[in-house]
């Protein structure tokens, strides 16, 4: 699973991926990603109407009496985001 990334480039190691498959219609799997050692942070694979993509930890709230969405915890760079959103679909697919 260990392979070079623009994350690790600038410090960021993904060291452990744990995949925990669910049957529903559009959630896969919650993803446990463990980064350096140190950091672990649980992740929504989803299933979506263009592919596959992970949900960022996030909080909902309502405004104006719709349901709205925000992300706790999320990356700045969008290189990371895309080899981190590889890897966990390499990860799903091999579980």
């Amino acid at each position: 699973m260990k392979r070079a990334s623009n994350a690790e480039q600038n410090g960021i190691g993904v060291t452990d991926i744990k995949v925990y498959k669910i049957k529903s219609d559009s959630l896969r799997a919650n993803v446990a990603v463990t980064f350096n050692d140190l950091l672990v942070v649980y992740f929504k694979l989803i299933e979506g109407k263009n592919g596959m993509f992970i949900s960022w930890p996030n909080h909902s709230y309502k405004e104006g009496g719709k349901t709205k969405y925000r992300d706790d915890v999320y990356s700045l760079n969008k290189d990371f985001v895309d080899d981190l959103t590889d890897l966990i679909i390499e990860a799903y697919a091999n579980a």
